[in-house]
């Protein structure tokens, strides 16, 4: 007996240790995953609506109301880049921090929450995809909101369940996430309305009561009232009007969920999600309030996607893939969750991480060495800039998006007129630039000779947002 009773507390210190250890050892991987990601903010790289949305917080509280009420996202984000840039000045890295904050804020979330709720096998999984992936590493460094609502997304997804296991103040959770996400982007908004519609489920079979139920959408709608108009003059505006000419099909649907250069690890590990869904649900045959809230995540992201298809295919695009960002939240948690659920579980989360691991990291790296290569050749470029263009200066692009945005934010005392045509150069008392986005043909140097002008080569396979050749035009 003596021996028996000293062996359970050894063997049980033990088991404590060596679980201590694995946690410990999941919250240097997401620090060091986050260290990474962290290391690519120092730069000042920004494509067309990234410029966007830092030429829009620089206006101030007022415009950044008015333009989002007519654009096709709502203000929350805008308005934290807004409270970043007046605290830490203009910097590139500040417009960074904006996407970085969600992205740390998951990883702690995965290696507290999640890893105790799930465990350790759920956790690695969603660290790696959270950190790796390809659609991951774009946004979360990206100075757009899709960060933002990943994490209200995820958040709310994951007060669901909080609520099914009846936990206290779940609900209230909830309702701020949701409507975090709804104040992000309008397909968050779709997504976590799926959300309330599985809890209206819930409540028919008395899994969540009536009283609960109607609370939680009556402070959603209290907390929402004052965007919903503007939401539903924007719904008019983009479906009449919109920049979006195409819709993206069913395989690059399929493929964005694990988006990876390698088209069969994405669609593998998508078919591998729903096959372990399928598995775990066969094995939980009462359908707990964990199998119940993975298929209301699936629910979610299909009724997402097919809102999104539908209404493009109805009216006009309306639907790109990095609008569906925040719901690729939920197909990670549903396959970290389904497998962490398994026996087989340890084994084929470590296949899962290995394999993942294998295609994107290599990618990431490549992604890393890309960025800080282009971010010299762009400090290059204003400095040719710089030297060149004075204020009072005219600038000519046949880009669309350095007329739109980007020159706005590295040239903003030079104005600048989106043309193509070379035969109508307006009368300037300035110096005129062309920044072209392709060089000059024959035909164009023709058409400028006629004109009675010369395009003096500035600069060759300049970057800023864009790549553009750099032309001064003097007369002949």
């Amino acid at each position: 007996m003596d021996n028996k009773e000293t062996l359970i507390p050894q063997t049980k210190n033990k088991n404590d240790i060596k679980a201590l250890f694995i946690h410990v050892t999941a919250a240097v991987y997401a620090f060091l995953i986050f260290a990474f990601n962290f290391s690519r903010i120092f730069d000042n790289i920004f494509w067309g609506d990234e410029a966007y949305s830092i030429n829009l917080i620089r206006k101030g509280l007022i415009p950044i109301l008015t333009e989002t009420a007519s654009d096709v996202h709502p203000p929350l984000y805008y308005l934290l880049l807004m409270a970043l840039y007046r605290v830490f000045g203009a910097r590139g890295w500040v417009y960074h921090f904006a996407a970085i904050i969600p992205f740390a804020a998951v990883l702690i979330f995965a290696v507290t929450f999640f890893y105790k709720r799930f465990g350790k096998e759920a956790a690695f999984i969603l660290i790696t995809l959270v950190g790796f992936s390809d659609n991951a590493a774009i946004y979360n460094v990206e100075v757009r909101m899709y960060s933002l609502a990943f994490m209200f997304v995820l958040f709310s997804y994951y007060s669901i369940y909080r609520i099914l296991e009846d936990e206290k103040n779940a609900w209230i959770f909830f309702v701020i996430f949701s409507l975090g996400a709804a104040y992000t982007h309008y397909y968050a908004l779709l997504t976590v309305g799926f959300f309330y519609l599985a809890l209206l489920i819930f409540t028919i079979r008395k899994k969540i009561e009536l009283k609960r139920f109607l609370l939680i959408c009556g402070c959603t709608i209290a907390g929402y009232l004052p965007w919903a108009v503007k939401f539903l003059s924007t719904f008019g505006r983009t479906t009449g009007s919109y920049w979006m000419t195409e819709v993206p099909g069913i395989k690059d649907i399929i493929k964005y969920f694990f988006l990876a250069e390698n088209k069969w690890y994405s669609y593998g590990m998508l078919a591998l999600t729903f096959i372990m869904l399928g598995f775990f649900i066969y094995k939980d045959r009462f359908l707990t309030e964990k199998s119940t809230w993975l298929i209301c995540g699936v629910a979610a992201t299909l009724g997402t996607v097919i809102m999104g298809v539908a209404v493009s295919y109805a009216f006009r695009p309306v639907f790109t893939l990095r609008f569906i960002y925040p719901a690729v939240s939920l197909v990670w948690v549903i396959l970290a969750v389904s497998i962490s659920g398994l026996k087989p579980g340890k084994i084929l989360a470590s296949m899962v991480v290995c394999l993942s691991l294998f295609f994107y990291v290599p990618v990431f790296m490549q992604t890393c060495s890309y960025e800080r290569a282009i971010d010299e050749i762009r400090s290059d470029t204003e400095a040719v800039i710089n030297v060149n263009v004075e204020s009072g200066d005219l600038i000519i692009t046949n880009g669309e998006h350095l007329d739109w945005t980007i020159l706005d934010y590295y040239v903003p005392r030079a104005s600048h007129m989106y043309s193509e045509n070379l035969n109508a150069i307006p009368a300037h008392t300035g110096t005129t630039y062309l920044f072209w986005t392709d060089p000059l043909t024959d035909e164009e140097k023709a058409v400028l000779k006629l004109g009675g002008k010369e395009a003096v080569p500035v600069m060759e396979n300049g970057l800023i947002g864009n790549w553009v050749r750099i032309y001064r035009l003097d007369p002949l």
